[in-house]
C-alpha cells in the first residue's frame, strides 16, 4: 500500500506540470513493477495453487510479533537445562501443538492459520499488543535490551548502527540542516 500512496503523492506534487507529465513517472514505475513481479507471482500460483504476490511469511512474522511469548524482537527467551535464559529464534519457541498442527498444512494454509492466530491474540489482548507495538517501535530505532542475553548477533547490531547514522544524516538533510 505505501507504493500506491507514494505514487499519488508524487502525482499531486507534480500536478502543476500537467496531469500527463505528473502521471508518467508513477505509471512507468507501476508497469516496470508489474513486469518484474509477474513471472514470480505466476510461479507462486503454480507452486502453491493460490495467489501469492511475492512470498509467504506474513502470517509467520505476524505471529512471531504477536503472541503471549513475544518480546518485541525476533527472539524469544527460553530457559535452557541449566536454568540460564537464552535467546532463540521464534520458530523454536513455538508451542509444540501449534508446530505439529502447522506440519499438517500447506505453506499457504500455514500462513493463513498463523495470521488468524496472531490477529485473534491482538483482538483478545489489545493492551499487551499495544505495549508490544510501542516496544517494537523503540527497538526499531534503538537497540534491544536483549543484547545482554546470549547469543548476541554482533554483526547485525553493528550494521544497525550504520542504519541509525544514515537515518540521522538523512533526517538532518531533509529538515534542511546540512
Amino acid at each position: 500500500m505505501p507504493a500506491p500512496l507514494f505514487a499519488l503523492w508524487l502525482v499531486w506534487r507534480r500536478r502543476e506540470r500537467g496531469w500527463w507529465l505528473a502521471v508518467q513517472g508513477p505509471l512507468i514505475a507501476g508497469v516496470v513493477a508489474f513486469v518484474v513481479l509477474s513471472p514470480w507471482t505466476i510461479r507462486n500460483y503454480r507452486v502453491h495453487d493460490a495467489f501469492v504476490l511475492v512470498r509467504t511469511g506474513v502470517g509467520t512474522n505476524l505471529w512471531l510479533g504477536n503472541n503471549p511469548e513475544a518480546t518485541g524482537t525476533d527472539w524469544f527467551l527460553v530457559e535452557d537445562g541449566e536454568g540460564d535464559v537464552r535467546r532463540v529464534s521464534g520458530r523454536y519457541a513455538m508451542p509444540p501443538e501449534l508446530y505439529d498442527y502447522l506440519a499438517t498444512l500447506s505453506e499457504v494454509e500455514q500462513e493463513r492459520h498463523l495470521t488468524r492466530v496472531a490477529l485473534g491474540w491482538i483482538r483478545d489482548h489489545p493492551r499487551e499488543a499495544a505495549a508490544l507495538w510501542l516496544l517494537k517501535f523503540y527497538y526499531f530505532w534503538w537497540f534491544s535490551d536483549l543484547n545482554d542475553i546470549a547469543p548476541v548477533p554482533a554483526l547485525r547490531e553493528i550494521a544497525w548502527g550504520a542504519v541509525l547514522v544514515f537515518f540521522a544524516l538523512g533526517t538532518i538533510q531533509a529538515v534542511g540542516g546540512v
